[in-house]
């Protein structure tokens, strides 16, 4: 049989197709965290709610762990995590499904819950080759947030500027925003020694906040996960 008879393939169609199904499994990696569909009048960041927010998880791990990143901070741990201090799960066969997805927002929204110590990772997808391999970034060490209750007259609560920061392999940076009560948390991360600003906008999921991050024009840059310290192993460096 030659090379050109059914079923046989050469060298260099082999390696045309090893390359192929590894760029569809990428694909299919990461498909939680692909660019937004953004039309002419659509800011980036306005379609994102808690059913993306949901899904981004699996995919944003399977993204961590392919870049070499996996172990420099601390994956949140479900055996630390009090899902029932701010779950507050609904009996079975009572209300829908939109109730048990949203039982964690009130609480998780509160400046008591938002206030301390969180970590994570960004991805950055500026580059027309990362927009649907989610390149993964250094990770978000610190960030040290101070949530303030909303006043009487605003229903959303805010985070306070010149007490929230954190800092990346950048350097340093201060985080300022708002929270709001229907799970969506945004803020602008500005660099401290760069002239850089990004804004962050999210929404509170049980492992976290997740959600986009572009500059303030609107532009997408990247998705991002941060997850509170305590919830982590302290043991693991």
């Amino acid at each position: 049989m030659d090379g050109e008879s059914e079923g046989i393939y050469t060298p260099f169609e082999i390696e045309d197709s090893i390359a192929k199904m590894s760029t569809e499994y990428m694909f299919s990696l990461c498909w939680g965290l692909k660019p937004p569909d953004v039309g002419q009048n659509c800011h980036a960041l306005d379609s994102f709610d808690l059913t993306q927010g949901s899904t981004c998880i699996v995919p944003f791990l399977y993204s961590i762990l392919g870049s070499g990143l996996f172990g420099r901070i601390p994956f949140p741990m479900p055996s630390k995590i009090p899902f029932s201090s701010f779950m507050d799960v609904p009996w079975v066969f009572r209300g829908n499904a939109e109730v048990f997805a949203e039982c964690h927002v009130q609480k998780m929204t509160e400046p008591d819950f938002l206030t301390g110590t969180w970590m994570g990772y960004y991805t950055d997808q500026r580059p027309v080759n990362h927009r649907h391999f989610a390149l993964v970034g250094p990770p978000m060490n610190d960030i040290n947030i101070v949530a303030e209750p909303s006043s009487a007259l605003d229903q959303k609560g805010h985070i306070h500027c010149s007490r929230s920061s954190g800092f990346d392999s950048h350097g340093p940076f201060t985080v300022c925003g708002d929270f709001h009560p229907d799970g969506r948390v945004e803020f602008v991360k500005s660099y401290t020694l760069h002239s850089w600003e990004w804004q962050y906008n999210g929404v509170v999921v049980p492992f976290g906040i997740v959600g986009r991050w572009s500059d303030l024009e609107g532009n997408f840059g990247g998705h991002f996960w941060i997850w509170k310290k305590d919830w982590c192993d302290t043991q693991t460096p």
